[in-house]
This record gives structure tokens, sequence and C-alpha cells, in this order.
């Protein structure tokens, strides 16, 4: 009866011994699975980082391209209305023209008949 303990004893004790050893194993991969998600999140919060530096340089860059086309805009909506204007005034001139050349032209007939 008691090698028959001593027996269980040393079965318990071989078991305790294996479990113990797993839980180191497990212990080891959780402290190595712990210390890779770290060195992700790391390296994602660098990356992160660099999308919104990159993403506030795209803002700053877009606000600048949308000043330069307003300023564009406007020269162009200015010189447009320059060239119309001094359309109207090259057309009336050129109709003030036409009609001093008709009542010359018209002279010149009568007086040639």
């Amino acid at each position: 009866m008691e090698s028959e303990q001593r027996n269980k004893a040393a079965i318990i004790e071989r078991k305790l011994d294996d479990q113990g050893k797993d839980l180191r194993r497990e212990q080891e991969y959780r402290q190595e699975m712990k210390e890779t998600f770290d060195e992700i999140a790391i390296e994602c919060e660098k990356k992160v980082g660099q999308l919104f530096k990159m993403s506030e340089e795209f803002e700053e860059t877009l606000g600048q391209i949308k000043n330069t086309y307003d300023i564009c805009r406007k020269e162009l909506n200015e010189y447009q209305t320059t060239v119309v204007v001094e359309r109207d005034i090259l057309k009336k001139e050129l109709e003030k023209v036409q009609n001093e050349n008709d009542i010359l032209l018209g002279k010149h007939v009568t007086k040639a008949q």
C-alpha cells in the first residue's frame, strides 16, 4: 500500500511537473505574443502619425490650390469684363466710322452725278 501511494505520488508529481512545463511554455508564448503585438502597435502608431501628417499636408496644398484658382478666376472675370467693354467701345467706333463713310460715300455719289 505504501508503494502504491508512492507510485501515485510519483505519477502526480510527474503530472505536476509536466503541467508546470506546459505553464512555462504558455507563459513564454504569451510573452512573445505580447512583445509582437506591442511592436505591431508601435509600428501602427507611426504609420497613423505619418498618414495624419500627409493628410494635413494635402489639406494645406489643396487650400493653396483653391486660393490660386480663386485668384485666377477673379482675374479672368475682370479680364473678360474689360474685353467686353473694349469690344462694345470698338463696335460703337466702328459703327460711327461706317456711318461717316456712308455719309461721305453718299456725298461723293451726289457730286459725281
